[in-house]
């Protein structure tokens, strides 16, 4: 296990000017590499932060689903915009920890020249097993991880993670055109939720802004046959022009895990970008009626892919985000 420090990078990408102070000059900061779980234990027990941010960079499970590269680019991406906004008194830094990235480099190096997806659903498995450890770690300290980048592959990893620290297992909403729940074919984006229901690490799982024309038969009949499965479409949400997303929540207890696709939202730079799906301003809205009503377990903010000429979309969207978590309501 290790977790590579951030604390270099908040150093370079904040950009200081006189009369102001940016988030990255007081940003609480894990400053030194983590290689031990017992060295990760200590460092949870001595913080007062409620959420602990952790980055993922790799496009494995996404390429090993057949996607598009690009999402080993949004954890990085984010922070060179998150560090540059105001710290200000809308802003509580000390509830947030940044503990860095969790080390993939060699991972996601050897994947490079990789087109067989055999070999990338092997790589995306030894993914989850550096991920969930971490996770029940910060878990089982009572902090709340805010998990940034990398593919959908890592819903595994976050669930387990989340499980094993809580010793039972949890709810988890994904707001997401696809429900990533595809066979047991090997480990890749699509199929994290799939496994981690399978092997009990999740109990309850809902879909919210389904796209009806992007998932199989397989995948509808397995929500169909089964009350602890179900969604909301955003065809539906269009046709009835239905966006209650209250009553949707009602259907989970008082603690849940969010997943949150940036695929969800329209012309978001993601590995599936859709010309349709929720604005920015929704998604915002739906991570704040959340928080301000149920216990949040994590949060994930996954699927990002920013390009050259969208790198500000994906960086500030995932910057307001963390920010709409963060709010008291």
């Amino acid at each position: 296990m290790q977790i590579q420090s951030s604390y270099n990078k908040v150093l370079a990408y904040t950009n200081q000017r006189e009369g102001e102070i940016k988030l990255g000059q007081v940003l609480p900061c894990q400053r030194e590499a983590i290689s031990f779980l017992d060295d990760l234990s200590s460092i949870m027990n001595q913080l007062s932060a409620d959420y602990i941010i952790l980055g993922i960079a790799e496009d494995i499970g996404v390429r090993a689903n057949y996607g598009l590269a690009g999402t080993a680019k949004s954890y990085d991406t984010f922070l060179h915009y998150f560090v540059n906004i105001q710290k200000n008194q809308l802003i509580e830094e000390n509830r947030i920890f940044l503990l860095g990235e969790i080390y993939l480099d060699d991972l996601q190096n050897a994947s490079e020249d990789i087109t067989d997806v055999g070999v990338l659903r092997e790589l995306c498995t030894q993914i989850d097993a550096r991920v969930y450890p971490i996770i029940k770690e910060i878990v089982k300290h009572g902090k709340i991880p805010i998990v940034i980048g990398g593919g959908h592959n890592n819903s595994y990893g976050n669930i387990k993670g989340c499980s094993l620290a809580l010793n039972r297992p949890i709810e988890v909403l994904n707001i997401d055109p696809h429900a990533d729940f595809r066979a047991e074919e090997g480990r890749h984006s699509g199929n994290g939720f799939r496994y981690a229901y399978n092997q009990s690490y999740m109990n309850k799982y809902g879909v919210w802004g389904l796209h009806e024309n992007y998932n199989n038969q397989t995948i509808l009949d397995s929500f169909t046959n089964n009350k602890n499965l179900f969604y909301q479409s955003l065809d539906y949400i269009i046709r009835k022009k239905d966006r209650d997303f209250k009553s949707f929540l009602a259907h989970f207890s008082d603690e849940l895990g969010i997943e949150l696709d940036l695929d969800s939202i329209k012309n978001m730079p993601s590995s599936a970008m859709s010309p349709l799906g929720f604005t920015e301003e929704e998604v915002l809205e739906f991570l704040l009626q959340v928080s301000s009503s149920k216990k949040v377990l994590y949060y994930h903010l996954a699927e990002g892919s920013p390009q050259m000429e969208s790198t500000y979309k994906v960086g500030k969207f995932l910057t307001y985000a963390v920010t709409a978590i963060l709010y008291r309501i």
